[in-house]
């Protein structure tokens, strides 16, 4: 919640209560022994990346473009594309609810090496794995808005002191954002 910005205490509290039912599954299957709880006292300056592009045309037609170069564009380097999920796709078409976007959808995106890097020592680091990406467009908008928290987050919450293993970090972050500038025509808004 102190990553992506939620403020509101309702919000945060709902948020929270979400993971009630994770936890207790878990807790019955995997039947651990201990629980380790991860504490940090700061985060970075800037949490979280966020891109806009200009929807040229046709919503649909520009997602789906948009989403094929944004597959080739990270898949050329390296990462993974872990997963996807179209939220209208699933809210509107298949349950045929209300919805408040125009489109929206969530890829997880991996980098193994890095990833490799990273947990192959510090294993807990995982919770932040894959990385999600979310992308948008408000209900009656023209922009496409993205984002992901940014990977400098793993640093302070995982108090990560090895400099090379920082250092590599901080590489993604600037990977990505040189992807999405560059390679996707994406402006960066933070």
């Amino acid at each position: 919640a102190d990553i992506v910005g939620l403020t509101d205490k309702a919000d945060r509290k709902t948020f929270v209560d979400s993971f009630k039912d994770l936890d207790e599954l878990a807790n019955s299957m995997m039947k651990p022994t201990t629980v380790n709880k991860i504490m940090f006292d700061k985060l970075p300056k800037v949490t979280m990346m966020e891109f806009e592009i200009e929807v040229d045309g046709d919503i649909t037609e520009f997602s789906e473009g948009f989403q094929e170069q944004y597959e080739q564009a990270f898949e050329e380097a390296g990462y993974i594309i872990a997963g996807y999920k179209n939220f209208k796709e699933k809210y509107v078409d298949d349950q045929e609810l209300e919805f408040n976007y125009d489109a929206y959808w969530v890829y997880s995106l991996c980098h193994f090496p890095f990833s490799n890097g990273v947990f192959n020592d510090r294993p807990d680091a995982g919770i932040f794995a894959p990385c999600s990406v979310y992308m948008y467009v408000e209900k009656g908008g023209k922009t496409l808005k993205i984002g992901m928290p940014v990977l400098e987050n793993w640093i302070a919450v995982n108090g990560i002191k090895d400099e090379k293993k920082a250092a590599s970090v901080r590489a993604i972050d600037a990977e990505i954002i040189k992807i999405m500038t560059t390679k996707l025509g994406t402006k960066k808004v933070n």
